[in-house]
């Protein structure tokens, strides 16, 4: 708060008169005095101040939580949108992997059943062969067989032959 006698004694030092110095003073003091506000009302403006605080911050608290509820729907509906894709997609996903194995399933009961064609193939002709092969020898043998009866018997009629000259020339 202003010093009234203070500030009309520093005017009255500079050469200022004592009524001009006390009416100056006392201007200025009801001039302040309209202008500052006193602790009662600070006070008031204080507390209506801390009330509308109180008001707003109310105000917030609703407001955020009503936000968050807000948010937590639409987290919980984006996330049940996304378990729906998800769930979707697995199944899709599954039924091209059940389709791609039973393409490659049958694709590969269909290779089996080529090669075992041509394995039985191959087993036949190399039976065949080998049955050929069978009969050639079986043949070659026989001949080899008669051919041996036949030296035999040469050999059995050269044996004879010559014995007989053998014993005619002893008997001459």
């Amino acid at each position: 708060m202003l010093d009234t006698l203070k500030y009309s004694k520093q005017l009255q030092s500079v050469g200022v008169s004592q009524a001009q110095a006390d009416a100056q003073a006392e201007a200025l003091r009801e001039a302040i005095a309209e202008s500052v506000a006193t602790k009662a009302q600070l006070d008031g403006v204080a507390a209506a101040l801390h009330s509308d605080l109180s008001a707003v911050e109310q105000r917030l608290d609703t407001k955020i939580e009503a936000v968050g509820q807000w948010l937590e729907t639409k987290i919980n509906n984006v996330e049940q949108r996304l378990d729906t894709k998800i769930d979707a997609l697995d199944q899709r996903l599954n039924g091209k992997l059940e389709g791609a194995e039973q393409r490659l399933d049958a694709k590969l009961e269909g290779a089996e059943q080529r090669l075992d064609g041509k394995l039985e193939g191959a087993e036949q002709r190399l039976d065949a062969k080998i049955d050929t092969m069978a009969q050639n020898l079986s043949a070659e043998i026989r001949q080899v067989s008669a051919d041996v009866k036949t030296l035999r018997w040469v050999v059995g009629l050269l044996a004879g032959l010559v014995t007989a000259v053998l014993v005619k020339l002893l008997l001459m």
